[in-house]
């Protein structure tokens, strides 16, 4: 009898099969991290604990995961490409599959659910598969971090005391949609006129391009501006909302601005980046039982949280850095098209 070590090649299909997607690899292996990090969270909530659930380490967790998964995934922190034990990590705390606590530790997270149209809904918590009843298990498919359940009546006892969560809550906004937000937070800030470096080098953002103040053709009046900056070094950059106005030789001069944060800024981006009533469009792409969402400008966190319903598409060397490109399940392009039309864009799909 001859003995091979084993691979994730060689668990391949069983891993395709137990997730109910196939086809792709990197979203099994992230889906195969995700439930490795869901049941070593499960086994210290329940085991650790003499006084009721407790919490396990992030150096505990970490450590478990690589004992875990090294064996099978080799490209397991190498690299800019590898995969990230603390990014996958983070990704599960930032979609609330697991609760990080004040202390720093993890615990089970209760389990809500997201609808995603009439027959399916996204579940997020309650931990890893094999505690879920096995009604629910059946009607689960996994694509990356995603747990995508398909609703039928006979899953209704398993589901009776499951919370359903609203997209705006999940997605952590303080208004209905960021174009609320956004008019709310322009019409609440003051603009006071510019110190010398404010004004100085700043670059507007005219559609999805920035572009020197001077060189801004219009409109004119409020605009979302930033301004390169070096911190310790690295390259930054400070963001302003700035008042333009027209010089006597008709240039553009900046009358007046104010600072804010740079997620503000993001957050602000859709609504300044077009004209009224209009939004700017995102495309995604089609191909077989995924889609792949090309994302031209990083999202305002935590709302960027959504990103993580999927896996990350490698960008080839010597190609720029953006877009960035993101690969999700077909089955959620509804729930990813009401929540980009929240945040103030347009996603549209194109089939290959």
């Amino acid at each position: 009898m001859k003995f091979e070590p084993i691979s994730f090649a060689s668990l391949y299909g069983t891993l395709e099969a137990e997730f109910k997607f196939t086809g792709f690899s990197e979203a099994t292996k992230v889906s195969l991290i995700a439930e490795h990090i869901r049941g070593i969270v499960d086994i210290a909530s329940i085991f650790d604990g003499e006084d009721g659930p407790t919490e396990v380490s992030h150096q505990k967790l970490a450590m478990e995961i690589r004992r875990r998964v090294a064996p099978l995934i080799k490209d397991l922190n190498q690299g800019p490409h590898g995969v990230s034990i603390i990014n996958e990590i983070d990704a599960m705390e930032r979609l609330h599959e697991i609760w990080k606590s004040p202390t720093g530790g993890y615990s089970v997270s209760p389990p809500r659910l997201l609808p995603i149209d009439e027959t399916s809904s996204l579940l997020i918590g309650g931990g890893a598969g094999r505690v879920l009843p096995r009604a629910i298990r059946k009607n689960l498919e996994q694509a990356g971090r995603a747990r995508i359940l398909t609703r039928s009546s006979s899953l209704a006892a398993e589901l009776e005391c499951v919370a359903e969560q609203t997209m705006q809550s999940w997605l952590g906004l303080s208004r209905e949609d960021a174009l609320s937000w956004s008019k709310d937070f322009l019409d609440s800030i003051k603009l006071t006129g510019p110190l010398d470096d404010e004004a100085e080098n700043l670059l507007v953002l005219s559609g999805r391009r920035w572009v020197p103040a001077t060189r801004c053709a219009g409109p004119f009046g409020r605009r979302l501006a930033r301004r390169e900056v070096s911190i310790f070094g690295n390259q930054s950059f400070h963001y302003y909302v700035c008042a333009l106005k027209a010089s006597s030789e008709s240039i553009a001069v900046v009358d007046s601005v104010a600072r804010i944060e740079r997620q503000q800024a993001r957050r602000l981006q859709p609504y300044m980046s077009s004209g009224e009533g209009s939004r700017p469009t995102m495309q995604c792409e089609v191909i077989g039982t995924s889609i792949r969402l090309a994302l031209s400008w990083p999202l305002p966190e935590p709302e960027d949280k959504i990103l993580y319903l999927g896996w990350t598409h490698p960008i080839p060397e010597g190609e720029a850095s953006w877009p960035k490109y993101y690969d999700f399940s077909a089955k959620l392009y509804p729930f990813l098209a009401k929540a980009f039309d929240v945040l103030g864009y347009s996603l549209t799909a194109n089939t290959k």
